[in-house]
């Protein structure tokens, strides 16, 4: 089956053959019995529930689907809206039983809530509709007179905000109780403010003694750090001949679907904030995944006062079959960050894959079935996550969105695969990280405070045994355009890496059997050695420009004399040449080999990322949990029209004519 084209399986239709509970009473009030039976069996090839199918096709609405079955059990259709319930409790039961009423009279008794006259209501699985019938068939008074039915959709609504408390305290408080003391709740513990104080002092008493040998060790110290990076970036350019070859265009790879009834579930996950005007191009990007419909589970996650998001979200329910994007309210409260979002959504994804995107991002509609490939192929389990590269569309618009596109290159295409192919630790992207779920919820899921939470999240994966793959199937975003929203996206994650290093440098000891001496050398480089080189480069430059006014004014004769300016000039080239070299490998990977021109840019660019980590550095000590909001103007590609994936579906359900 073509994607686009996805149809409802048609084995032969027998007149004798059996349907499910779930689709049963569908027959008896007038639907055709073989089509009904072509439904139950692409369920059950899928292992999916036949109510899936019927949604997530577009086949039939959720609150048509309970009607009929109400009246096929000859009680009450209801659907309160929460707020009509005044806070009361109404229980709701998945698999109705004589105790669940009993249960309900006891939480309720002799009482009745004037929205909702019923002790219990019910929306009851495929498979638990036989017994809802039994319960009915032994005392058929009292089931009118208790139970109604209502819709999931419904009944997950009233459930919800009472599992708010529990869900919030888990999505800030998670991390701590896993032990481990990997959250960054606490920006610095006390042991380490105080060895810091010490090496400061330290620092200042020697500075006063020997002012010359503290220069000379800070300036070694610095331009080791500064040198590592660019050795990591040599090593990779050197190795790129796994990179080489062009990747295909997006959906343009060969795809067998002869299986795809064996495959799992799998969850997308977007964490949203007042990003009204990108719901519809996203969810169209996300609706042109490759994969079965009944086993995707969208989540769009907002913050429960954003109410253009939410409304935006609303409507595109409404403009796909149901079920097919659920959303997920955050309450109000701290730390307001993008992981804290996430956690509080996690208990509800469903699948054994997730995969984490932004709001302006378009993945190619194949990554997922590729990042099940690999999982899938993994015999010894232990690939925890894989990360998608990002390409940055909007490389037109100007000289950050082209020097951004740049470094993007130089990392997803060069930097990270060169990292995973050597298995060593790598900072994981902010976006398009796929995970076993079983993984993600076992060491904790994400920091709620650490505001770079994917640099952090990478990490801790490798110190708990796990390795981190990538993938060739890209996910398309956009970079900022104005200076300001570039440097208070960038200013975030210089931020949350230097949180990272605090979080992780807490028991070094530690740190080092967790990851080896190479894992932990590949953390230092990755983690401090970047933070160090934003930090110190306009310093080198200074030093470097002070010299050659010096040397301009009284002759150029003493300047092999100048140790210190020889590895300076030294380390900056080779920075500029590393980074470069990268770049120009790797821009013609994604077909951007027009913009090699664009690393001879480099070094205005470093001055403004510099700029982005002594600001940084700032806000750690004044707001360190604070998270700067990147706003997104633009739509990304072309967006896609909705369809629903028809085929062979049955004439009857096309246009929601149900029968009343």
């Amino acid at each position: 089956m073509e994607r686009g084209s996805e149809s409802v399986a048609k084995p032969r239709a027998e007149d004798g053959a059996s349907l499910s509970s779930a689709l049963a009473f569908l027959a008896d009030a007038g639907f055709e019995r073989s089509n009904l039976i072509r439904i139950d069996a692409r369920a059950k090839a899928h292992g999916v529930e036949p109510l899936e199918v019927l949604l997530r096709h577009g086949l039939l609405d959720e609150r048509s689907y309970f009607q009929l079955l109400a009246r096929h059990l000859n009680l009450s259709f209801v659907e309160p809206a929460p707020t009509a319930l005044g806070g009361e409790r109404v229980p709701y039961f998945d698999v109705p039983s004589l105790d669940d009423l009993t249960v309900a009279e006891r939480l309720l008794p002799g009482k009745k809530v004037p929205a909702c006259p019923y002790g219990a209501l019910v929306a009851p699985n495929g498979r638990d509709i036989a017994l809802l019938e039994d319960l009915i068939a032994r005392d058929p008074a009292r089931a009118r007179r208790e139970l109604a039915i209502t819709t999931r959709t419904c009944a997950y609504s009233h459930m919800e905000p009472r599992a708010w408390p529990a869900r919030l305290r888990n999505a800030t408080e998670g991390l701590d109780e896993m032990g481990g003391d990997f959250s960054a709740r606490i920006t610095i513990k006390p042991r380490q403010a105080v060895l810091l104080c010490l090496v400061i002092q330290a620092i200042l008493i020697t500075a006063f003694l020997a002012p010359g040998t503290v220069v000379l060790g800070l300036h070694l110290v610095a331009s080791a750090f500064y040198l590592s990076c660019v050795v990591l970036r040599l090593l990779a350019s050197f190795d790129f001949s796994a990179g080489q070859r062009r990747v295909p265009p997006p959906g343009k790879a060969k795809v067998d679907r002869s299986q795809d009834h064996l495959l799992p579930t799998y969850c997308i996950l977007v964490a949203l904030y007042e990003e009204a005007n990108q719901i519809e191009p996203l969810v169209a990007a996300l609706m042109a995944t490759d994969w079965p419909r009944e086993k995707l589970d969208i989540v769009l996650v907002c913050e429960a006062d954003d109410d253009q998001t939410i409304a935006a979200v609303r409507k595109a329910q409404q403009a796909w079959p149901d079920r097919m994007l659920r959303l997920e309210c955050v309450p109000p409260g701290q730390p307001r960050t993008k992981p804290k979002a996430l956690n509080f959504a996690l208990p509800f994804c469903r699948g054994e894959y997730l995969v984490i995107y932004d709001a302006e991002d378009r993945p190619d509609p194949l990554q997922i079935r590729e990042a099940f490939t690999q999982f899938y192929l993994d015999e010894e389990k232990s690939l925890g996550c894989l990360q998608a590269p990002l390409v940055i569309h909007n490389h037109r618009e100007g000289f950050l969105p082209l020097l951004f596109t740049v470094e993007y290159s130089s990392l997803f295409d060069g930097l990270l695969p060169y990292l995973a192919r050597r298995r060593l630790p790598l900072p994981l992207g902010g976006t398009s990280n796929h995970f076993r779920l079983s993984v993600l919820r076992g060491i904790g899921a994400w920091d709620a405070f650490n505001v770079t939470e994917d640099a952090d999240l990478g990490l801790r994966l490798a110190r708990l045994g796990y390795r981190i793959g990538v993938l060739r199937h890209p996910t398309y975003e956009e970079a900022p355009v104005e200076f300001m929203p570039w440097l208070r996206q960038r200013t975030r994650w210089f931020k949350g890496w230097l949180q990272t290093w605090l979080v992780h440098m807490r028991h070094p000891v530690q740190l080092l059997r967790d990851l080896g001496w190479r894992g932990t050398a590949a953390f230092h480089v990755l983690v401090t050695g970047m933070v160090v080189s934003a930090l110190i480069h306009p310093v080198l430059l200074w030093f470097v420009a002070q010299k050659a006014i010096g040397f301009a004014n009284l002759g150029w004769d003493n300047f092999a004399a100048e140790p210190l300016l020889l590895l300076d000039v030294t380390t900056v080239l080779l920075g500029y040449i590393a980074m470069g070299v990268l770049a120009w490998k790797t821009l013609p990977v994604r077909g951007l080999g027009r913009l090699r021109v664009a690393v001879f840019l480099l070094p205005a660019y470093w001055l403004l990322i510099s700029i982005a980590a002594w600001r940084a550095v700032g806000h750690l000590i004044i707001k360190p949990h604070d998270w700067e909001k990147t706003p997104h103007q633009h739509r990304p590609l072309e967006a896609a029209e909705p369809q629903v994936e028809t085929g062979s579906i049955p004439a009857f359900m096309r246009g929601g004519n149900v029968p009343q």
